[in-house]
């Protein structure tokens, strides 16, 4: 039954399946041979075993083996194949992390963990549908990291607080019979191949670390992950939607939407457009801005509205609010928008009205670097005129999220209810809201929204002077009106 490997241990083949995570397969020869973790990483991988963990990855993380030594006996290399730095160099610490491991009850009752359950777009495994776990189903505590310590491996597959295993192949300590037991490892190859073509495309995103959904997520570094990991999913699809896995949402994350544009030629370095491409975009924007004023009745407000009583402007991070909940929250998003895009909109606005500054024969000037956007690529008027769109809808969502915030809070910032206590705690949980927001409602800290964000597809040939530029732009889960507010727009 059981069969010498390297070094002095002994294992079975039998109890392994293919693209089993190094987790599992380290806790069964932890449990087989009795031998704690500080002695079984020198042995099987060249390194001392590393007890800090204040590291984003972990020093001993199973999902970066790059610590791994180089000349590592050929045991421990074979069991960390199926890491998930194998199947991407590029993406996998953008998909998935080692924080704490995810794994299905159905396939831990097996004996079975995958480094592709560390994704954190997957809901729910890919070959059960069962939903992922990352804390006790007893005691509900957190499981330990995703990674080579001794609070992982000192009872592997079971809880540090209760001692409950995690699945019925861990029972007793390792339950041989149940780890022998067949599995269908179709989605899961399905799953690695589709990261393996992500890892072979040419892509370029230089600001996806910016790219942000929620200010409001309570984990906003795991909503990046799972938005990462859908819009590679849709750059590069399975191809067999019956072997796709699937992926499910988690309860904070938004939905992706992808689309497609052309790119032609790199921009100059100096982010010289010509002439005519100003004037054609000057025309899109306009167009845009006319209808959306229109479509909302904000015509009306412009007629007599005063900019200077109408919002606050924050000094450090110029976000525009308005000075009463009451405001529509339409009006503040074109407040918003227009600040980001036009030069002088606020400093012309406060000395004529709003109506006469849109009538005025001066020519409109918009901020050099969303003119030029993409910056590094050139695109035509329609692929920036999406862009512009884009950027109105995520600031009249974030505009409708700031109405609801601060719709029972008045006006806490008006001096005449300085001294009341009540008006006193509105005034601290407006700012809080503020600090919360401010990101979205500020051109000082991103230029464009923080959700709207772009990658480039180089074709195959590698040209230099095309692509596929897409578009990237990750919304909120909206209710109906939204949606369609939205999509009129």
């Amino acid at each position: 039954m059981f069969t010498p490997l390297e070094s002095g241990l002994v294992g079975c083949e039998r109890w392994t399946h293919a693209l089993e995570g190094p987790f599992t397969r380290l806790a069964k020869l932890t449990l087989i041979n009795v031998m704690p973790p500080s002695e079984l990483c020198p042995l099987l991988f060249g390194r001392r075993l590393r007890t800090s963990h204040a590291r984003r990855v972990h020093g001993n993380s199973l999902l970066d083996t790059s610590w791994v030594a180089h000349n590592a006996p050929p045991l421990g290399m074979s069991l960390v194949e199926a890491s998930l730095d194998r199947a991407t160099a590029k993406w996998y610490q953008l998909v998935a992390s080692d924080q704490r491991l995810r794994f299905c009850q159905e396939c831990a009752d097996v004996g079975f963990q995958s480094a592709l359950h560390q994704i954190d777009a997957l809901a729910c495994c890919p070959l059960h549908g069962s939903r992922l776990l990352d804390a006790c189903h007893q005691c509900a505590a957190p499981t330990p990291r995703y990674a080579l310590t001794p609070e992982g491996f000192e009872r592997p597959m079971c809880c540090n607080t209760c001692g409950r295993p995690y699945g019925k192949a861990w029972e007793w300590g390792l339950n041989l019979e149940r780890c022998a037991s067949p599995i269908d490892d179709g989605p899961f190859r399905a799953l690695w191949s589709q990261l393996q073509r992500c890892d072979n495309l040419d892509i370029s995103w230089p600001e996806v670390s910016r790219w942000h959904q929620d200010p409001r997520s309570p984990e906003p570094e795991r909503d990046l992950r799972a938005a990462v990991f859908r819009t590679l999913s849709q750059v590069a699809p399975t191809g067999d939607e019956s072997s796709a896995p699937s992926v499910g949402q988690p309860s904070t994350c938004p939905p992706v939407e992808v689309r497609h544009y052309p790119c032609e030629l790199p921009n100059p370095r100096e982010e010289y457009i010509s002439t005519e491409d100003v004037q054609e975009r000057v025309a899109v924007y306009k167009s845009i801005r006319r209808r959306f004023t229109r479509l909302h009745g904000l015509h009306h407000e412009l007629e007599t509205l005063d900019p200077s009583e109408t919002f606050y402007s924050d000094w450090n991070t110029d976000a525009k609010v308005p000075v009463t909940s009451a405001s529509p929250a339409e009006l503040h998003a074109l407040v918003l928008w227009r600040h980001r895009f036009e030069e002088q909109f606020v400093a012309e606005a406060l000395e004529r009205s709003w109506r006469s500054l849109d009538r005025a024969k001066s020519s409109l000037k918009l901020r050099k670097r969303l003119l030029c956007w993409p910056l590094d690529w050139r695109v035509d008027a329609r692929t920036w005129g999406h862009f512009v769109h884009a950027c109105l809808v995520e600031d009249l969502w974030t505009a409708r999220r700031w109405q609801a915030c601060t719709s029972s809070l008045g006006d806490p910032l008006s001096s005449a209810t300085a001294r009341d206590d009540a008006a006193k705690a509105r005034r601290a949980t407006y700012l809080e809201h503020f600090t919360t927001w401010q990101a979205r409602m500020s051109i000082k800290l991103q230029a464009w929204p923080q959700s709207v964000t772009h990658l480039l597809l180089r074709p195959e040939h590698n040209s230099e002077c095309s692509g596929d530029l897409r578009l990237v732009v990750a919304r909120v889960i909206r209710n109906e009106r939204e949606v369609e507010a939205d999509e009129a727009v």
